[in-house]
This record gives C-alpha cells, sequence and structure tokens, in this order.
C-alpha cells in the first residue's frame, strides 16, 4: 500500500511541479496527505476514508472492552 501511495504522490503532485520550492514542495505534499487521509474514500477500507476506518476500528475495540 505505502507503494502505491507513493507511486500517486510522486506522479500526481512531484514529477508535474518540478519548479516549485522547497516551502512550495513541503505545503502541497501536507495538503496532499491531508486529503488523501481524511477526505479521500478508499475502496480496500470500505470506501471510508483511512481517518473514518481508524475510528470505526477504534470504536469497535472500545465496544469490546465494554463487552
Amino acid at each position: 500500500m505505502v507503494e502505491a501511495l507513493h507511486g500517486h504522490f510522486k506522479i500526481d503532485y512531484v514529477f508535474i511541479r518540478e519548479s516549485m520550492s522547497f516551502a512550495e514542495t513541503k505545503l502541497m505534499l501536507s495538503k496532499a496527505v491531508r486529503h488523501y487521509n481524511e477526505e479521500r474514500p478508499h475502496s480496500s477500507l470500505e470506501y471510508m476514508t483511512p481517518s473514518e476506518f481508524r475510528k470505526s476500528v477504534e470504536k469497535s475495540a472500545d465496544m469490546e472492552v465494554i463487552l
């Protein structure tokens, strides 16, 4: 999964923006990571974002402790 993410970032964010400064690139990648984790649903996570999936797993774990 990490290889797919790395490839996606290289193609969509790095290769097409060769003239950006380091600070601009850092900001843009930070926004891209936030989008990837908080807004973009993933089919492998039942079409939830990674943040939503993490919360559902944590909720399930909390429910198991209660039972």
